[in-house]
């Protein structure tokens, strides 16, 4: 490997003078600076950047944690940041959560480890921000937050706030004249979405019984388990509900099909809404409501936010909030 003492040598000067004119440092005159990079290029020098962060000099490089459960359409939204780092000639290191936060605290620990400038973690599931999660996040130039609702934390956050949309869903079924509306979601990790559609019932007069409430009970192949929930709970097609809240638009297209078995019109009979807006159900029978989660305004925002803290990093704490929106179509009435 062609280190920069190996191009000082060809050149006739120091390293530090080479190390300088590489960073295009202007106080190294521009004939040197030429002659300089021009050596480099010819013997194919390569800066080792795991060394520069080491030593404290900037790597371009952005660590990324994110949750890639199953039925989320996290792969859109990681491929969007990646993307947005790439442009602007950073490397972007992307890992699962797993939902877990010995997974995050030691995967801090292998970026820190390779010196990368920044990261970027979505809080989401159960994961608690803790002492031992704030104390590895500060130990990077800039850290920032993806959270479902804003932490009492001094750190950046951008916050994908879905509690609005999960309101106007039940306000939807509410002004169709649906009395009875139940719900279709993995307890374990969507108890929020839960109470937050329970309670904007509730304020309408209405209430959401034990037997309408659906829990699928896993995160794997979603929209299968509520097909047999439904089909095991149900068998004469009897059901407690006359409007269904999903928790993700696999849950929803699933439901639609064994009410279709059932001879149950929707939305006549029952009208039934999803979630994460997915490019399929717009074409589904009937269209899908759903909500869109915004997530190009999210990436957008933690583009801008992450690289502004990687360059300015005595910036103060700064909190962005993303509210993520109901769409109505045919399946809500």
């Amino acid at each position: 490997m062609v280190t920069i003492y190996d191009i000082a040598q060809k050149v006739g000067t120091t390293h530090a003078t080479v190390s300088r004119a590489l960073r295009n440092d202007q106080r190294i005159s521009a004939k040197t600076r030429a002659r300089i990079q021009a050596v480099a290029k010819r013997l194919n020098y390569r800066p080792n950047v795991l060394a520069r962060g080491l030593s404290g000099g900037r790597t371009q490089a952005l660590g990324v944690l994110w949750d890639f459960a199953p039925y989320m359409p996290s792969g859109e939204m990681a491929r969007r940041i990646a993307t947005d780092a790439q442009k602007r000639g950073v490397v972007p290191y992307i890992a699962d959560t797993t939902r877990n936060i010995e997974v995050i605290l030691g995967m801090l620990h292998e970026f820190a480890n390779r010196g990368v400038d920044g990261v970027v973690v979505q809080i989401s599931g159960s994961i608690e921000v803790n002492r031992e999660l704030t104390e590895s996040l500060r130990q990077f130039r800039a850290a920032m937050l993806v959270t479902r609702e804003e932490l009492d934390i001094e750190m950046d956050q951008v916050v994908h706030d879905r509690m609005r949309a999960v309101q106007q869903a039940a306000d939807c079924f509410i002004q169709s004249g649906r009395t009875r509306p139940g719900m279709a979601i993995p307890l374990s990790t969507t108890a929020k979405k839960l109470s937050t559609f329970v309670e904007e019932v509730r304020h309408c007069g209405l209430d959401v019984p034990p037997e309408a409430i659906l829990d699928i009970g896993t995160e794997e192949q979603v929209g299968r388990h509520c097909y047999e929930l439904l089909r095991s709970r149900f068998p004469d097609g009897r059901v407690p509900f006359d409007s269904l809240f999903c928790s993700a638009d696999e849950i929803a297209i699933a439901a639609i099909s064994w009410l279709k078995t059932m001879r149950i019109r929707v939305p006549e009979d029952v009208a039934v809404i999803g979630f994460n807006d997915s490019e399929g159900g717009r074409f589904f029978d009937p269209p899908l409501a759903s909500v869109d989660r915004k997530d190009q305004q999210v990436s957008e925002a933690i583009d801008r936010m992450i690289h502004q803290r990687l360059e300015h990093p005595d910036l103060p704490v700064r909190r962005e909030v993303i509210e993520m929106e109901f769409v109505r179509r045919r399946s809500a009435g």
